[in-house]
């Protein structure tokens, strides 16, 4: 599944990147000693407050999304604590990266607790650089992070470059379109158009959903032949 070997190792559950023979560092916005309350904060916080939404509309879109997917090879962007552990069946073979290993450590728990065993793997590392060989995954999921990288274009050819033909991007990401209450929402904001030119200039179709929870827009996007 690796594009380099030489260049991932595991330790402990978690799978490191090196570069140079140097194991790849990332600043986090969430310390590892501060990572116990990403789950309290999201909650109670940033869907609430910051993207005026409900994290429960938010989870009941991905279980309508993903319950019916089975085995099949799955690639989250953005693991956080692991939650979708509990939405994705656990026939699946899921890859989730983050850049905190905090957090990371927390999903383990979750992901084990989930019945996933063997079939799933954390990557401490960045959407811009992935080190997982082409034409790999059937999904991809992104959810709340992609307004977070300020090089998008590498993120969506890095996306292009590990995604099988006709494989299915999901992603939910706040835009400027829904912001309506002017919330200050961290990292780089598109409006709905933006977004659309962006992938459908990299060759993917782009088809946004009738689903609407705050400030999020909710989307797929198709890469097509």
């Amino acid at each position: 599944m690796f594009k380099n070997e030489d260049y991932v190792l595991e330790n402990k559950g978690i799978y490191y990147t090196y570069k140079n023979g140097k194991q790849r560092k990332y600043k986090s916005w969430l310390s590892g000693a501060f990572s116990f309350l990403y789950d309290p904060l999201m909650s109670k916080s940033v869907f609430p407050k910051t993207l005026g939404a409900s994290m429960e509309k938010h989870e009941l879109f991905l279980k309508n999304e993903l319950n019916f997917i089975h085995n099949k090879e799955i690639l989250e962007l953005g693991t956080g604590s692991g939650n979708l552990s509990q939405i994705l069946p656990n026939d699946n073979k899921y890859s989730g990266i983050d850049i905190s290993k905090g957090l990371l450590k927390i999903a383990r728990k979750k992901f084990y607790k989930a019945g996933f065993n063997k079939n799933f793997k954390l990557f401490l590392c960045s959407a811009e650089e992935l080190p997982f060989k082409d034409n790999f995954y059937d999904v991809c999921i992104f959810n709340l992070s992609l307004n977070f990288f300020n090089d998008l274009d590498s993120v969506i050819s890095e996306l292009k470059r590990v995604l099988k033909p006709d494989a299915k991007f999901i992603c939910s990401v706040p835009i400027k379109d829904r912001n309506t209450d002017k919330k200050t929402i961290r990292g780089n904001i598109y409006s709905e158009n933006e977004l659309k030119d962006i992938f459908e200039s990299k060759g993917f179709s782009f088809r946004p959903y009738p689903f609407k929870n705050g400030s999020l827009l909710y989307f797929s996007a198709i890469l097509e032949n």
